[in-house]
């Protein structure tokens, strides 16, 4: 008998001896299982507020939408606007290069730092919002980007060089800046505030990569969920294209003080600083408001518990225990699975392999500008749409590695080969950075002085009488195609116009007309046409192994390691990949400079002119050998899978015999 009660209905049983027992069914709570634990809520909602009208946008499709617009926004903020204003920073604050690679760097610290204890602990919470906490705290970084701005004004006339001089001769006229006279600029103290908004982006984005991909991985078909965290890659690889993009158009038409003051001078002018802040500003509203849906979901999706292994049951004794001695057991744990990861060596050989293979993208993402722009005479315009073409068919390449797991239906051991073959196949092009430019025609270090026979450096006869040691390294091409160091070491007498429309005249060590101009000269070369589509070709073998790396992870591992497997690899890719790749490739661009701009400060300085031809070697070498490492290492990982294979088929053997 069925009677209502304001908390429910009310069942009424009778019982002879026991009398009359009733219980109370509460309509607004889900009915338990039969073991006795409460089933998982799988509604789309915040708590109690879950309407059946937002119930049909509770699927993974969409979710994956909101998580891709999130990935797209890090890639844009963190590796594609933060790294194209890195040469605006550095001239707004008057800092080194040295120095602004640490705010660049200081994202993989953030992440360092938290990324252990997000994915080890926050796989036991709900994952949806963990994540969404982290866009939040992006947003936060973001803002925190902009704060140096806010806090100061540019010094346009402590940053403006000295232009009074019409003469060149006399050394007084040339790129002498006033904020180079010291080591210690102003803007050092804004270096920290820099950093840490980078810190508290690395920190933001690690629930992302680790639990955003679990989630998906557990609530979907594995096929599908190949393609889905594809498609999170290449959103990341799209932002960092697109902030290229937009960084460098910002830069371009937007002076740094736009929204203080007005200017009457445009990029061509050496005072121009663009906005390296202003994107900042769209992502720290952006990076707030994509939190809100993904929050919304649940911890598990409905219908996705045949997609999940069955999971170990909980100690039962946990909720006897004391605040501390939880905390123990989680240690204890916590170092017993770090210790069965370290132990497993189809793991540990995806990492190896992954960080391989990072190594690469973060080199060309720290030096690629450097690269063209020295080697084929490229202006940053034209260098910026091939760095932005070549990362957005990367990010194919990270949805197509997906695709192909999921249209081949690609095991463990298929997904190492076909990654061991990509990063063969990468190596072998890497081969086409031979293809490099003529070395600059410098008077005095690669060719001679007209009317000289030797080559014995800067000092000749045809500019004895000018005062060439206080000119900085301003090259001009002169009407004989020589390149000279300054227009004083070509012994030019006057100029007309500015920056780059400047014109020099009367030059004694220049035949013919005696005119110059600035910048290098034209060297004709089309060895970029060879260069460019093998690369766009070995970043797509680059970028088209991610997939299949992070599925091998993940089906290499027990079920309750995921989470944590993920973020031991994230520490081992940039320990190993994004910290030292950068660094690596660094080292060996500067193997092959020719001119360093002195001891200033007590260093060598930076470096004015590059080999050509030992820059290109360098990099090739870098990138083959990094290559071949990355395939063997694959290829090795696939040989323990099918080993690993054959002795749970001989474990069945023997047990059903």
């Amino acid at each position: 008998m069925e009677k209502q009660h304001s908390k429910g209905v009310v069942n009424v049983a009778f019982n002879g001896e026991e009398g009359v027992q009733v219980a109370t069914v509460d309509n607004r709570q889900l009915p338990t299982k039969d073991d006795g634990t409460e089933p998982e809520d799988t509604r789309l909602g915040w708590g109690s507020c879950k309407p059946n009208v937002l119930q049909s946008l509770n699927k993974m499709y969409l979710f994956v939408f909101w998580v891709f617009l999130m990935c797209f926004l890090e890639g844009f903020a963190v590796n594609g606007i933060a790294n194209a204003g890195l040469p605006a920073i550095e001239k707004h604050f008057g800092i080194s290069s040295t120095k602004s690679s640490v705010v660049a760097s200081s994202q993989d610290f953030g992440a360092l730092a938290v990324v252990l204890f997000v994915s080890f602990i926050g796989a036991r919470l709900h994952k949806p919002r963990i994540v969404a906490l982290g866009s939040v705290i992006m947003g936060i970084g973001s803002f925190l980007f902009i704060v140096p701005h806010m806090a100061e004004e540019y010094d346009l006339e402590g940053g403006s060089p000295s232009t009074n001089a019409t003469s060149v001769c006399n050394g007084t006229r040339g790129a002498v800046w006033s904020l180079l006279n010291s080591c210690d600029s102003p803007g050092d103290r804004f270096i920290p505030a820099l950093v840490i908004a980078q810190m508290v982006h690395g920190i933001g984005f690690s629930p992302m990569f680790t639990l955003g991909l679990v989630y998906i991985e557990e609530n979907e078909d594995p096929s599908l969920a190949a393609v889905y965290i594809g498609l999170t890659y290449a959103a990341a690889a799209i932002g960092v294209a697109t902030g290229f993009f937009v960084g460098g158009q910002i830069l371009q038409n937007y002076y740094v003080d736009f929204d203080r003051k007005s200017v009457d001078f445009d990029a061509r002018d050496p005072r121009w600083v663009g906005a390296w802040w202003l994107g900042f500003v769209f992502t720290s509203i952006f990076f707030v408001l994509v939190a809100i849906p993904i929050s919304l979901y649940p911890k598990s999706m409905p219908g996705t518990s045949k997609y999940k292994k069955e999971e170990k049951p909980k100690d039962p004794g946990d909720e006897k225990l004391s605040l501390c001695q939880l905390a123990g057991k989680l240690a204890k744990l916590f170092f017993k699975t770090f210790l069965n990861l370290l132990k497993n060596p189809i793991f540990m050989l995806m990492n190896l392999a992954g960080s391989a293979q990072t190594l690469i993208i973060a080199g060309v993402g720290a030096f690629s500008f450097k690269f063209l722009t020295e080697q084929y005479n490229l202006d940053f315009d034209t260098s910026g749409y091939l760095i932005g073409g070549l990362i957005l068919v990367g990010s194919f390449g990270m949805f197509l590695g997906g695709l192909l797991v999921k249209v081949f239906r690609l095991e463990m051991v298929g997904m190492t080969r076909l990654c061991a073959a990509v990063a063969f196949l990468s190596g072998l092009l890497g081969i086409a950075f031979l293809a490099g430019c003529p070395e600059t025609p410098l008077a005095g270090l690669q060719v001679t002085y007209s009317g000289s026979s030797t080559i014995d450096g800067y000092a000749n006869t045809c500019h004895a009488s000018c005062d060439c040691d206080r000119q900085s390294f301003s090259t001009v091409c002169g009407a004989d195609q020589k390149v000279y160091y300054s227009p004083c070491h070509a012994g030019c007498q006057s100029s007309t116009g500015m920056g780059p429309m400047a014109t020099y005249h009367n030059c004694s060590c220049i035949a013919g007309s005696g005119t110059a101009r600035p910048g290098r000269c034209e060297d004709s070369c089309t060895q970029l046409g060879i260069l460019a589509p093998c690369m766009f070709i070995a970043m797509l073998c680059v970028l088209t192994a991610v997939t299949p790396t992070s599925m091998v992870t993940l089906r290499c591992v027990e079920e309750h390691e995921k989470p944590f497997a993920l973020g031991i690899q994230w520490v081992f890719i940039r320990l190993l990949g994004m910290i030292p790749g950068p660094v690596l490739v660094g080292w060996v661009l500067d193997q092959a400079c020719l001119i360093w701009s002195g001891a200033s400060c007590g260093s060598s300085g930076s470096c004015l002119l590059y080999s050509h031809h030992q820059m290109a070697v360098g990099i090739m070498l870098w990138w083959v050998l990094v290559s071949f490492v990355a395939a063997i290492l694959f290829f090795i990982a696939s040989i323990f899978i099918v080993c690993r294979n054959s002795s749970k088929s001989f474990d069945l053997n023997i047990v059903s015999s």
